[in-house]
Formats: C-alpha cells, sequence, structure tokens
C-alpha cells in the first residue's frame, strides 16, 4: 500500500519535531556520501539503528510512530542535503536494505516524513510516482520499492525523516 498523509502530527507534536531539528544548537549532525555518490554528501542523524535506539531525541518522535502503527523499528534516520545549483537525484535503492528481509512480508514498510517544504521530492520506481516535499507530509508504502531522493535549489536545506518498521 502506497499512502501519502498530509498534516500528519497536530501543530504542537509538529513543531517539536522541526524544532529539534531548526532550533536545537546541540543537535548531532553527522556527514556522510548520498548511497554510492562519494562527489556529494549529506549530513544524518541515526534516531533508530539495528533495531535499537541510537539517539536521546528518538522520544520526540514518539508521536509519529504511534500515527504509523509501529510494531517494531528496524532503522530510523534523518538525512540533511543542502541547497544545490540544480535538483541532484541520488538513484534508486530501498531504506535498510541490509536489516529487512529478503522474503516479500508486506509487513515491512518503508516511510518518509518531511521536516520542510521545498523543491525537493520523492522519486518512486512505479510509474514514476514523485511526492513532493511538504512540511509534515509522511509517505508510507512496502519497503521492498525503490525510491530516490533529491537535493533542492529553493531553500538552504532538504531535512527528511525516513523510517523503516513492522
Amino acid at each position: 500500500m502506497f499512502k501519502v498523509i498530509d498534516n500528519l502530527l497536530d501543530k504542537d507534536s509538529f513543531k517539536r519535531v522541526h524544532d529539534m531539528f531548526y532550533n536545537n544548537e546541540n543537535f548531532p549532525w553527522f556527514p556522510t556520501p548520498v548511497l554510492d555518490y562519494k562527489e556529494h554528501k549529506q549530513f544524518v542523524h541515526f534516531f533508530y539503528y539495528d533495531h535499537k535506539p541510537n539517539s536521546i531525541y528518538n522520544e520526540i518522535l514518539k508521536p509519529i510512530y504511534n500515527l504509523l502503527g509501529v510494531k517494531a523499528l528496524i532503522k530510523v534516520k534523518a538525512n540533511y542535503l543542502w541547497k544545490t545549483d540544480k535538483i541532484i537525484e541520488h538513484g534508486f535503492h530501498t531504506d535498510g536494505a541490509k536489516h529487512i528481509p529478503k522474503d516479500d512480508n508486506p509487513d515491512w514498510k518503508t516511510a518518509i516524513f518531511y521536516i520542510n517544504t521545498n523543491n525537493g521530492y520523492t522519486k518512486f520506481n512505479i510509474k514514476k510516482k514523485i511526492v513532493k516535499s511538504k512540511a509534515n507530509r509522511l509517505v508510507k508504502f512496502p519497503a521492498k520499492i525503490k525510491h530516490t531522493g533529491t537535493t533542492c535549489t529553493d531553500k538552504d536545506e532538504r531535512i527528511v525523516l525516513n523510517i523503516n518498521y513492522y
């Protein structure tokens, strides 16, 4: 099932999530290549990794987990991509591929939650489906569906949250 939900969180919950990234000078970001693109980097923050909490900020995301009906988290990661002169697509992939079983278990899902509005997007390899970056929007889909994220050209950054769960 592929589903886009606008205004996922109520205003207060979204403000807490948004402020964690934008009004917290102590929030830790870590540089890493974007997939296999060594020439383009992003900053990441792992909230949950390899089925275990990995961040003191994980609690702030609980309203999202509750609305998704999460039974178990696999990996939760924020991506921070900065503005580029032209939009760069990063290549089709599945999130958390090494953590997700190879079977076709329909319970394994990926969700992408958009922290800010910008002209970046997520493209899926199913019927060239595109979901634009809009603050407080969430798209959820079976984990086996390949997708690609992008940079943006109209804001200083694009921040998304990737959630792998069942």
